[in-house]
């Protein structure tokens, strides 16, 4: 669709290009029980997403709702689907579950109210950029089953804390500039790599729970 004055949408198969509609009510799938499939279609618009359920949509793709003012702000990624990047960018998203690994660049990147994450015990990592340029606060990763930190995934979150328990590996600049004072790296970490805590000018205090640390671990 190149949809300038369309006023709702309720099924389709496939969504594509720019669609300026003013109320989107997606179904998670078609009468037909066919998926649905989304590319760019909804992006940089002010529009109500009603419905959403990412489950039965065989493709979520780039910047699909970026920009966007959202009507419902409690999304759940799960499935397989989304992995486009950029998906949620900068909309008014506020409260997050994640069921899957299986997820796309930046997918919440630059969220300013995004204040509560959940993820299922089944997801293992924090995608590449997920959370770069929110404004968290915190975040525990003891109260989940997490391993991986991807790249850039924490970058600018306005962090003051973080529980690293757990953790194997944190990957490029994870948690970089941020604003956390105090880390405690724990023995489960068996791989870091360079930049992670860079720009942290609020850092007074790093205790490592090893006997050594090897060559390449920078965490600064």
């Amino acid at each position: 669709f190149n949809c300038y004055d369309l006023q709702g949408v309720t099924s389709a198969t496939y969504v594509e290009g720019r669609c300026y509609a003013k109320n989107i009510s997606l179904v998670n799938e078609t009468t037909d029980g066919t998926p649905i499939r989304i590319g760019g279609a909804f992006a940089n618009y002010k529009l109500k997403l009603t419905g959403f359920s990412g489950s039965k949509f065989n493709y979520i793709g780039w910047d699909a709702f970026a920009n966007s003012t959202l009507y419902d702000t409690s999304i759940t990624i799960s499935g397989d689907s989304f992995a486009g990047g950029n998906i949620f960018r900068n909309t008014n998203v506020e409260r997050v579950t994640i069921e899957t690994n299986n997820i796309g660049y930046g997918i919440f990147k630059d969220c300013q109210h995004l204040a509560q994450v959940t993820y299922d015990s089944s997801v293992t990592t924090v995608s590449d950029g997920a959370f770069e340029g929110t404004n968290l606060a915190s975040f525990d990763f003891s109260t989940t089953n997490i391993k991986t930190v991807g790249v850039r995934a924490f970058k600018g979150a306005n962090l003051t804390s973080v529980n690293l328990s757990g953790l194997q590996r944190i990957n490029y600049r994870a948690f970089a500039y941020n604003n956390v004072s105090e880390l405690y790296f724990p023995k489960s970490i068996n791989y870091l790599e360079s930049g992670l805590f860079l720009g942290n000018t609020n850092l007074k205090k790093v205790t490592v729970a090893y006997d050594t640390l090897t060559s390449g671990t920078t965490i600064s």
